[in-house]
């Protein structure tokens, strides 16, 4: 699943290059956590591309318990009782 995600990816930015030129952090990352800081070291929108980022690289390296439950903690409590 995650090499064809990658796979998905790739060709995503062969194909749309133009429209995708901050897009350099999922391709040459090597984990999750690496991607996202790579995506808030572009600058400009940063918390907006890190969010893309988030979603695209986490099909791609997955997300370890540690970074998920680091998440959740930083939630109020009522927004968990949502999720």
């Amino acid at each position: 699943y995650r090499r064809h995600a990658k796979y998905l990816v790739e060709q995503s930015l062969v194909n749309h290059r133009s429209e995708l030129s901050t897009a350099p952090w999922e391709v040459h990352a090597s984990s999750f956590e690496d991607a996202i800081r790579s995506a808030v070291l572009i600058g400009g929108d940063s918390d907006t591309i890190s969010a893309i980022a988030g979603g695209i690289v986490e099909a791609m390296f997955g997300l370890s318990e540690e970074v998920a439950a680091k998440a959740w903690n930083y939630l109020p409590e009522d927004m968990q009782a949502v999720v």
